[in-house]
């Protein structure tokens, strides 16, 4: 139980600290997954040595089973949360954005069905190519296409554009959903922020990482009971490199320092709401 407890904890405390980016989170994540792994081996060497001190049929047998089998649930929890903020490097090649925005949807196409939802796109013929990693540009678009689609519980449309804004190939997505409230709209892209009951927080915030590693932007309108529209700008010129050691956007010169700065900021940050919350706080 106090180590169930204390993996609780350290989620809210990654929701309460100040952390921007999927790169720092990462650190963050793995220092604390790290601490509580060790108390992990610890419960679990103590647990298996009460199964097998007890003999088949004993009931405290039996109650150390489930404590084995919830150390195994725990370890699988934890690997998930390990690899939180792994985003590859881009795998850029030139891309027709038509022919992915077109699989993408295809992908949805059932799903859309199902909730009762038209989808109208615009492409723009003409649209020049950009250098892209598809997979991930597919992996933005189906965030966002997911989401809308929650947003639209009694069904609804989609309307998909695309076309060409100065040295930029642009997508909009448009849904007819609940919209966001004005005073969310900036916390969207936040790491763990999240309004739904079963929701995580993370997929916009991964968005925006592999939209900022292709040197592009996404931003976010949005009405209340009328719609959100998610933009996407992807440069048709790629006169800058993208970062060669991670998803983010700090220089290389500047990696080891910055990474040994945030690994300590983050896990301070991370301890200091661990030490000041009490178990009526929690949020989980």
């Amino acid at each position: 139980m106090k180590t169930s407890f204390c993996l609780l904890l350290s989620c809210q405390a990654f929701v309460a600290a100040p952390l921007r980016s999927m790169t720092e989170l990462s650190k963050s994540v793995k220092l604390l997954t790290h601490e509580i792994e060790n108390s992990l081996m610890v419960v679990g060497g103590f647990a298996q040595r009460l199964y097998k001190n007890f003999p088949e049929g004993d009931a405290k047998r039996e109650e150390a089973a489930i404590i084995l089998n919830e150390m195994k649930r725990l370890e699988v929890i934890l690997k998930s949360y390990s690899n939180l903020g792994e985003l590859r490097l881009p795998e850029l090649k030139n891309s027709n954005i038509n022919e992915v925005v077109k699989k993408t949807l295809s992908f949805m196409n059932y799903e859309m069905e199902r909730n009762k939802i038209k989808c109208f796109t615009d492409l723009n013929p003409t649209l020049p190519e950009v250098m892209a990693d598809e997979y991930q540009i597919r992996q933005v678009l189906l965030n966002i296409i997911h989401n809308g689609i929650q947003a639209m519980k009694d069904g609804g449309e989609f309307h998909v554009k695309t076309s060409v804004s100065d040295n930029f190939v642009q997508i909009s997505v448009a849904d007819a959903g609940v919209g966001i409230p004005e005073n969310l709209i900036s916390k969207i892209f936040d790491p763990f922020f999240t309004t739904k009951k079963d929701g995580m927080g993370i997929g916009l915030t991964i968005s925006r990482e592999i939209i900022e590693a292709h040197n592009g932007s996404i931003s976010v309108e949005s009405q209340l009971n009328v719609g959100t529209t998610f933009t996407i700008n992807l440069p048709t010129e790629t006169d800058e490199e993208v970062p060669e050691h991670s998803v983010g956007n700090i220089s290389e010169d500047e990696a080891p320092k910055q990474n040994q700065n945030n690994n300590e900021r983050s896990y301070s940050d991370a301890m200091f709401y661990l030490k000041r919350m009490k178990p009526s706080s929690s949020r989980f």
